[in-house]
């Protein structure tokens, strides 16, 4: 539910992609967006988001020639890993329930990619997904903290 108290922070990809990429145009404000978590392991790193930002952080369509090696890739995810206020979250209980739930509220022809999957996972887990993403206003039963 909007407002209500969750137990924790879901990383949207394009979330940590801004924690990693200095150059990013979101950068500061995810930057300052961490400074506020106070609490160890409080930030939540599941396994989708950490396939799209390996993906996106390698792509040279997207980054030309910055885009990192995937061994690069992996040390930098490692890293932001390592700090207390991260941790790497398995899929919760009821989360096939959640993404079906919240599949079967969209319109015929909307996408049911990785942003239900996230949608459902944070509604599982009980945690706000933090996003620059306002996709996620779809689904009224979320706590949702975009960014921009």
């Amino acid at each position: 539910m909007p407002g209500a108290r969750t137990d924790g922070y879901l990383c949207d990809v394009n979330l940590l992609v801004a924690l990693v990429v200095a150059e990013h145009g979101h950068s500061p404000v995810a930057v300052s967006w961490l400074e506020t978590v106070r609490r160890r392991r409080a930030v939540h790193v599941c396994r989708i988001s950490h396939l799209g930002f390996l993906r996106l952080i390698t792509s040279p369509r997207i980054f030309a020639d910055r885009a990192l090696k995937p061994t690069d890739a992996w040390i930098a995810f490692d890293m932001m890993m390592r700090d207390d206020r991260f941790t790497f979250t398995e899929e919760p209980t009821g989360l096939d329930s959640s993404f079906r739930e919240l599949s079967d509220s969209l319109q015929p022809g909307a996408s049911l990619g990785t942003d239900v999957y996230l949608a459902a996972f944070a509604h599982a887990a009980n945690l706000e997904i933090v996003t620059f993403d306002t996709g996620f206003r779809r689904f009224p039963e979320l706590s949702v903290q975009e960014l921009l």
